[in-house]
């Protein structure tokens, strides 16, 4: 796991995901850390966390999943909890 200060600048609204018969929400964050530009996937609880406001900064633990496609690697950051 990792841990970042994200400062919020850009929020996507709410989806719903159906896998199966399950339900999901999913939410994207986009931020800076050290002044770059990033971009979180949230998931179920925490897409509705109350400190996820527009410029706000919140502290964040995420893990990092990496993937190939046809030649092509893909890297997703999901923050699993919000300090």
């Amino acid at each position: 796991m990792f841990s970042a200060n994200v400062f919020i600048t850009s929020l996507s609204e709410l989806e719903t995901v159906t896998f199966s018969d399950k339900t999901l929400l999913v939410r994207w964050l986009f931020g800076t850390v050290n002044e770059k530009n990033v971009a979180f996937k949230l998931w179920n609880d925490l897409a509705n966390h109350t400190q996820l406001s527009l410029n706000n900064e919140v502290q964040v633990e995420f893990k990092i999943e990496s993937r190939e496609h046809k030649g092509r690697y893909f890297t997703d950051l999901t923050i699993t909890k919000i300090l």
